[in-house]
């Protein structure tokens, strides 16, 4: 599993302590931003088995907000496998929020970011 730290301080951006090619971080951050749910699985379904994929997550993100209203705040996102008979979407839970959602595999490219993909050159 890969670890990737992402920070920007003011208008650089570093990937594990690399300078990073910022337009790249940027498209990865708006995936992350824009990201909205397919469909949401409430409990008690969200506490069953369709949350076994999300043991363990098949990615794990952690997001701290910058400066604003919510400055400092963290949040974790777990990601699941994708789902069996729809590949196209995967499971997310933001931190210990017993509401699920669905989201589309193809909007959240940080999934498969590759840390070579981000440095500058």
């Amino acid at each position: 599993q890969t670890t990737l730290v992402l920070e920007r301080s003011s208008s650089t951006w570093t990937v594990n302590g690399m300078p990073a090619d910022g337009e790249k971080v940027d498209r990865l951050m708006s995936s992350l931003r824009y990201l909205s749910a397919d469909d949401f699985v409430d409990p008690p379904e969200s506490l069953g088995p369709i949350a076994d994929s999300l043991r363990p997550p098949s990615a794990e993100l952690t997001v701290t907000l910058g400066p604003g209203g919510a400055s400092g705040k963290t949040h974790i996102l777990c990601f699941g496998r994708p789902d069996k008979r729809d590949p196209s979407r995967v499971l997310l839970r933001r931190d210990t929020d017993p509401h699920l959602l669905w989201v589309i595999v193809s909007h959240f490219d940080v999934l498969n970011v590759n840390i070579k993909d981000l440095l500058s050159k």
